[in-house]
């Protein structure tokens, strides 16, 4: 049922299926940040964004800064299953 895969996901990774969802889809974002130098829009777009404005958004919430400015001044390596957003509450 939709409430065991929710209490799995919760027990699993400490933070709600939302989340979860939200940060690996920032995670494989941000990747291609660093990697690329195709534009934000592009990227944000490819990776399920409404567009820039939306991802950007999200890189506030959780990262801090906004993608432009992860990809001129990277503050860490791209994020890894070891090394996560998924560590760090968000409300």
């Amino acid at each position: 049922s939709a409430r065991q895969l929710e209490r799995l996901v919760l027990e699993w990774f400490g933070q709600s299926p939302w989340i979860v969802f939200a940060l690996t889809r920032l995670e494989s974002a941000s990747r291609e940040i660093l990697r690329s130098d195709r534009s934000i829009e592009l990227i944000a777009v490819e990776h399920g964004y409404s567009g820039r404005s939306a991802l950007t958004r999200q890189f506030m919430r959780f990262v801090g800064v906004p993608p432009r400015e992860y990809r001129a001044r990277p503050l860490t390596a791209p994020m890894s299953r070891n090394d996560t957003l998924m560590s760090e509450s968000a409300p």
